[in-house]
């Protein structure tokens, strides 16, 4: 404080504060006080003022604060504490919840793998026993032949199976023939030969004729064709619907059914090229998952007049 200046003393002493009647600056808010109002002796003002500044003064007003400012800090240090100590706890739970979930995923792995391995194993059972049911089906079926076109009247079926092997060159009598009779609404007829090399003699001169037609056995004005096919066993029947579809969709150019033990069907594509598929490879390969439902769902008996070959391997 410069000797001309005059300050009121920051408590309400109603004196002003100068030079001579000496007075203390509080560090913190600036004011001045008369040394005597803050019970500051000579000796003390003395030694802050040689202090330099190490030691300096603070009024009542203002320790108060620092007072309260210490308490605040204090609780903030407290509460930072707890909060870190919590924090602390919740990572160490999260941190075992991180390892639960890992072994929980690891679990989770394990059983899709042995699920993958069982549903696999079953799948490879039952295509096995398909396939061995196929055979057998087709074995049972082998000394079969369907005929397509003839008309459902009553007619005497067994003389005009007869007339129709006859006509094909090959001598067939009614001891040759196990069973006789229509099937799938009268829409076809099923013969059972007790002989393989009569029934495939039959074939064998019906593909070398090329056309066989109702006028040929029944001696009438019909233009109807007259159809022998294989008996197809299920999937065998499946396939060929299947690729009567592709041919009826202009999608292929023509098929011929090979009825082995496990059908298969020889497709002959727009493009003159052709190739061999087994079911499941025909139905990926043109995308026929739309239609599985139908295929599945409709009788793998039923077959209708069609002109496409089948090759029977034996």
């Amino acid at each position: 404080m410069s000797p001309n200046d005059i300050v009121p003393c920051g408590l309400s002493c109603g004196k002003n504060v100068t030079k001579s009647t000496g007075g203390i600056s509080c560090a913190r808010c600036l004011k001045w006080f008369h040394i005597s109002c803050v019970n500051v002796s000579v000796e003390q003002l003395n030694f802050l003022q040689k202090s330099k500044g190490k030691f300096l003064f603070e009024c009542e007003e203002c320790t108060s604060c620092n007072s309260e400012v210490s308490e605040l800090r204090e609780e903030v240090r407290k509460s930072n504490d707890s909060i870190h100590f919590k924090l602390d706890a919740l990572l160490s739970k999260i941190g075992n919840y991180d390892a639960q979930l890992k072994e929980l995923k690891d679990d989770i792995t394990n059983c899709n793998q042995l699920i993958k391995y069982v549903d696999d194993t079953n799948y490879n059972k039952i295509k096995e026993l398909e396939d061995k049911n196929e055979i057998l089906q087709r074995r049972f079926n082998r000394p079969d032949i369907i005929i397509n076109g003839l008309p459902r009247k009553d007619i005497k079926l067994c003389d005009i199976v007869l007339k129709i092997f006859n006509f094909l060159d090959v001598n067939v009598s009614f001891h040759d023939l196990n069973v006789c009779t229509y099937i799938n609404n009268r829409k076809s007829v099923l013969v059972k030969f007790n002989s393989l090399l009569k029934r495939d003699a039959v074939m064998h001169s019906y593909f070398k004729k090329g056309k066989l037609m109702e006028t040929d056995i029944l001696k009438n004005n019909g233009e109807k064709r007259i159809y022998l096919n294989d008996h197809l066993t299920e999937k065998g029947g499946k396939l060929n619907r299947l690729c009567r579809d592709l041919r009826k969709d202009d999608t292929i150019a023509k098929f011929r059914i090979l009825n082995s033990d496990l059908p298969r069907v020889k497709i002959h594509f727009k493009d003159a090229t052709e190739k061999i598929f087994e079911y499941e490879e025909c139905f990926k390969h043109f995308n026929f998952g739309k239609r599985q439902q139908e295929i599945q769902q409709s009788s793998a008996m039923e077959d209708s007049p069609v002109d496409n070959e089948i090759s029977t391997t034996p």
